[in-house]
């Protein structure tokens, strides 16, 4: 019976020493401060979280109205009834092959009408015809052309530049992007051709 106690007792001291030692950790990690460190804390003036500075900005913005009552036909025909801008407008066009389809057309309300473009507008425009280039803006028909080509006093002109050619082999329905399955060769010189035109923009990357 003696013999069986002995190992059990050695095996019992280093576990009441650990037990021990962890209390006396737990101990020390929950004694309040003293009064002394308490008062020294409290009289320091509490740190100060800076913060971005609020501002307003005085841009003039369109005002509802604006928006409410259309633009362009709709503006000189003045507000719209119900009738006039739910009813439906179609118009027969003529496609590539000589057919005659009916398509449905935008309400009035619903058109804005395209601004000229600028000086960079003409500008980005003569050099992608130059060197025969093609950009996702003018084959997907973007409505927001002449605002990224032509920028501004605060933004610079964009345009993104569409490499291996104006043709894509997707399918994908909802993009006016041409597409093929197999498109023409590629143009051995594009690569030269989009150096240049960003060479003459001039971009920094």
């Amino acid at each position: 019976m003696s013999s069986s106690m002995a190992p059990l007792a050695r095996v019992q001291a280093p576990l009441r020493r650990a037990l021990a030692s962890s209390a006396r950790s737990r101990a020390f990690a929950t004694v309040p401060p003293t009064l002394g460190t308490t008062s020294e804390a409290s009289s320091q003036p509490p740190k100060s979280v800076a913060r971005r500075p609020t501002y307003f900005k005085d841009k003039t913005v369109a005002s509802l109205d604006d928006f409410i009552g259309g633009g362009g036909a709709a503006a000189a025909k003045g507000t719209l009834t119900d009738a006039e801008a739910y009813e439906i407008r179609t118009v027969e066009v003529t496609g590539p092959t000589g057919k005659k389809k009916t398509i449905t057309r935008l309400p009035e309300w619903l058109k804005t009408p395209i601004p000229a473009g600028n000086e960079n507008y003409k500008a980005i425009k003569k050099d992608l015809r130059g060197l025969g280039l093609h950009t996702v803006c003018e084959e997907a028909k973007c409505p927001n052309i002449s605002e990224c080509w032509g920028g501004s006093s605060k933004s610079a002109a964009t345009a993104t530049i569409m490499l291996m050619g104006d043709t894509c082999t997707r399918g994908c329905r909802f993009c006016s992007v041409k597409t093929n399955r197999a498109p023409a060769p590629l143009d051995p010189h594009e690569p030269e051709h989009t150096a240049e035109a960003l060479a003459r923009w001039g971009l920094g990357y």
